[in-house]
């Protein structure tokens, strides 16, 4: 997946990252499509740059379209203490994914066998609706 801006390739922290503070989002993309995106590669596909824009996050170091595909990487909002605050999440590199987010590989030209359907897409990556998880008294913060 192609990542801009502030949240460019060079900070992607990994999908790990996230699980830290929400676990069941991070639960969810595991057992989706994009978790899985490099296994429907062939060993060919796999080395060509066409391909691995898509199927991969951080130009292939990472075999998975991770949460950074979607959400722009991770190195400078993924602090705690960054995440509270949704101005500067914003400001520092978390995007907003939206129809044009998808677009970046979700296109007329990619091989697939029927149309990408946006409303039903999203609905299956659906996983907004999870709230950071609370750390008990005895857990140190991430």
């Amino acid at each position: 997946a192609v990542l801009t801006g502030a949240g460019g390739v060079a900070h992607v922290v990994g999908s790990s990252r996230c699980r830290d503070c929400h676990e069941s989002a991070y639960e969810s993309w595991k057992g989706s499509a994009h978790a899985r995106s490099s296994a429907a590669l062939s060993e060919k596909e796999k080395k060509d740059v066409r391909c691995r824009k898509c199927h991969t996050t951080d130009e292939g170091k990472q075999a998975e379209v991770g949460c950074e595909a979607c959400h722009g990487g991770g190195r400078f909002y993924s602090f705690p203490y960054v995440m509270k605050d949704r101005e500067l999440a914003r400001l520092v590199g978390l995007e907003d994914p939206s129809a044009k987010t998808c677009a970046r590989c979700h296109t007329q030209d990619s091989p697939k066998i029927k149309p990408f359907d946006l409303p039903a897409g999203m609905q299956a990556i659906k996983h907004w609706t999870d709230k950071p998880a609370k750390k008990t008294d005895g857990e140190k913060a991430k």
